[in-house]
């Protein structure tokens, strides 16, 4: 499946697969592997190597940070432990995010930014075409949960990402 060849899925009933398209369907939800989501930051201007534009840019997988400005995307990427509170979070004057939570545009390409997929890295796109082709409806009916690969995937993100879905699906 291209670049991350790792990744959880659920199917909610794996029997659905060979139906027409016209049949009702369980919906199918695509949980990135590791480094399987795209990430986001924006960074202030005690980064002096990183673009402080103030808006947030393609941190993971970012082409143009890898090959240019890797000093930047080390520091963008690093996170710092707090041994009181038991706890990791961003350097300082460094904010992350994860990108495209519900839909599958994020995840089919992992370096696709504001302008479209580069077409470097291909993830899922085969997966959701294939189901597509057969019914399924990206962002409705096929969606995806990335996360912020660089925390734990715990309970709290399998729990915020279930009530997302169902709100997103209307259930």
């Amino acid at each position: 499946m291209g670049f991350t060849s790792f990744a959880v899925l659920f199917l909610a009933v794996a029997s659905n697969f060979g139906l027409p398209a016209t049949a009702n369907r369980s919906p199918i939800l695509i949980v990135p592997g590791l480094t399987g989501s795209q990430l986001q930051s924006r960074v202030d201007a005690s980064l002096p190597s990183c673009n402080t534009n103030g808006t947030f840019t393609g941190l993971w997988i970012s082409v143009e940070k890898f090959s240019f400005n890797r000093e930047c995307l080390l520091q963008e990427l690093t996170l710092v432990y707090d041994s009181a509170t038991n706890n990791y979070s961003n350097a300082s004057g460094v904010e992350v995010r994860v990108a495209g939570f519900g839909g599958t545009r994020r995840v089919e390409y992992l370096d696709v930014d504001e302008s479209g997929p580069s077409l470097m890295f291909p993830q899922f796109k085969e997966f959701v075409d294939y189901f597509v082709d057969r019914g399924y409806e990206r962002d409705r009916t096929i969606r995806a949960a990335p996360y912020d690969w660089r925390l734990a995937a715990g309970l709290p993100f399998l729990i915020r990402s279930r009530a997302r879905i169902q709100q997103r699906a209307g259930i």
